[in-house]
């Protein structure tokens, strides 16, 4: 019961510094280690304490589940998180809401594939739906930004070049 009320007293507190649901659960939960675990069930659950939330929520700095988890999720956890999220029902696999620097309006696949994260891509292009070959506003593609992010950093990003082209990936 004195768990129940200090859960509930935290909640009320979280929610009236908090800007939407989202930001109320990470406020109260806390960013590191272990507690992304928690998080990512509890969003994917769809509610928390009473406050209703989705996995394509975002909180008040316009960061989604999946960037919160690329930043502050263990290292040895960090996919299995990921992989949780994508996976679960009403995600929004073809969403274009990632940024990433000047760029905007991105898939989760566009983003995945600039920033040359082979293990994100491959887990990606599992997810029943996804869209290969969806075109952010000015038409450019998944394997436009593979090819973009290996200029970028001047190295090769041959794997997941090939890995979007097996998969059907056009420009």
């Amino acid at each position: 019961m004195k768990k129940l009320l200090s859960l509930a007293l935290i909640s009320l507190t979280a929610g009236l510094y908090a800007l939407n649901n989202f930001d109320a659960l990470m406020s109260s939960s806390g960013l590191r280690g272990p507690n992304m675990e928690m998080i990512v069930d509890t969003v994917i659950g769809g509610n928390w304490a009473g406050l209703k939330m989705s996995v394509n929520d975002k909180d008040s700095n316009g960061r989604s589940l999946i960037e919160l988890l690329n930043v502050f999720a263990p290292s040895h956890r960090k996919m299995a998180l990921v992989e949780k999220v994508i996976m679960a029902p009403g995600f929004d696999i073809n969403g274009k809401n990632f940024k990433i620097g000047v760029f905007s309006n991105l898939t989760l696949l566009m983003g995945a594939s600039m920033l040359e994260d082979l293990e994100l891509v491959t887990a990606l292009l599992k997810v029943p739906g996804i869209d290969i070959n969806a075109k952010d506003a000015k038409g450019k593609t998944a394997l436009f930004y593979a090819k973009m992010g290996e200029k970028m950093s001047k190295k090769p990003n041959t794997a997941v070049i090939d890995k979007l082209k097996a998969a059907g990936a056009t420009e």
